[in-house]
């Protein structure tokens, strides 16, 4: 999907997702067919009043030297796709219990932190708030999840618009 921020690459979808509803994914079954470990079991995007919560349930868990990647796009009214912020989340785990945050603005770090990964055995559950000034004029945004073990992707999700309406 590295296309999808060219300027003029066409991306739309039919169906928004509201705040609060679980998103749909591809079942186990599928996904243990196609033999992508970890996968994403549920995601669903709420409303913090100053934030946007993401909860994410990986089934498996999150492998040492892994990366999670979450792609939000906020469409922003009467601004261009191409001028509008392309957020990337990247959550990073080293061998231990130890992750990384940062949070990019296209190439440019807007944040970084360091945080303690909670959750075990096969599961795991990732909360993460976004500030809802990162959406400023937004009545909806794209989003995506990937996940990388080294440098290969292992799992991903289908892109959704959430209406924050």
């Amino acid at each position: 999907m590295t296309s999808f921020a060219r300027k003029n690459e066409l991306f739309s979808t039919t169906f928004e997702y509201g705040l609060g509803t679980p998103l749909p994914l591809w079942s186990q079954a599928i996904m243990q067919k196609a033999k992508m470990f970890p996968f994403i079991e549920s995601v669903l995007a709420s409303d913090q009043n100053d934030s946007y919560e993401f909860k994410i349930n990986l089934y498996k868990g999150i492998p040492s030297y892994s990366k999670i990647i979450l792609f939000v796009y906020p469409e922003i009214q009467g601004k261009a796709f191409d001028n509008s912020p392309k957020y990337k989340l990247l959550i990073e785990r080293g061998i231990r219990k130890e992750i990384k945050l940062a949070l990019f603005d296209g190439a440019k770090k807007v944040v970084s932190k360091k945080d303690v990964i909670t959750g075990g055995g096969n599961e795991f559950f990732l909360t993460i708030d976004m500030n809802k000034d990162h959406f400023y004029g937004s009545k909806k945004f794209s989003f995506s999840i990937l996940i990388e073990e080294g440098d290969y992707r292992i799992s991903e999700t289908p892109w959704w618009l959430i209406s924050v309406k």
